[in-house]
Formats: structure tokens, sequence, C-alpha cells
């Protein structure tokens, strides 16, 4: 069994729901809109499934559309349909403000809690055949 890589799910997942930048650090040279995805511990509950912690940051250049940001992306993750399969149940915080604190540009946050399930690994094949 292993478990995925549930940064790059959620940066993926975020990419292709709205065709933003998202990444696990923030971008140099800075995009006027962005997501930041990286992961803050959880737990792993047994060996097929998983309970990461995941941040997700809002980047925007103003109030309201770093808030419009996080409450879409929150909400996208909680109504997923078919997407992030291995996802199960998913938990969020409501999304606060914090701005950066070197720039104070607008950022809301708010974090996941997924139940991830396991794959399964193939074995790998035998010596010379």
């Amino acid at each position: 069994m292993r478990f995925s890589d549930v940064e790059g799910d959620a940066i993926a997942f975020l990419v292709a729901r709205f065709a933003l930048p998202a990444s696990l650090r923030v971008p140099s040279p800075r995009p006027p809109q962005f997501y930041r995805v990286y992961s803050t511990g959880g737990d792993t509950v047994n060996r097929v499934l998983d309970a990461p912690q995941l941040t997700v940051d809002s980047w925007a250049e103003d109030d309201e559309v770093a808030r419009r940001m996080s409450d879409d992306a929150r909400m996208a993750f909680l109504d997923r349909r078919g997407a992030l399969p291995l996802w199960r149940r998913i938990e969020a915080t409501s999304p606060y403000f914090i701005p950066d604190p070197e720039t104070e540009i607008p950022v809301y946050r708010f974090t996941l809690r997924p139940r991830v399930r396991a794959t399964r690994q193939t074995p790998p094949a035998p010596a010379g055949a």
C-alpha cells in the first residue's frame, strides 16, 4: 500500500478547477493571484487510511478577491464530484484573514483534513522476467 502525494493532488485539483497558479511555495516572481498548498501535519489512521492536514492560502492584490478565492477553493474541495477519487470524507475550517507579514498582501487561509485511501502497489517483476 502507498499513500498519494496529497499536496500534489490538491495543487493539481486547484489548477484544473480555477486556472490559477498553485504551488507548494510562494512563486518568484509572485503572480497577482495564486494558491499555496502545504502539509501541516495530520495522522495515519491505519495502513490503508491517512488523515493528512493541508493548509490552503489564497493570495491576491485585493482583500475581496483573496476571500472569494478562498471560499471558492474550500467549496470545490468539499464538493469534488469525481475528482480526487482516493479522498474520502473532507473536513475544512472556515477561511480567515492572515495578510503576508512582510508585504501586507491579502491572504486568506483555511485548513483541510481529508481522509485519503492508500493505493495498492504492484509488486516488482522478478529479475530476468
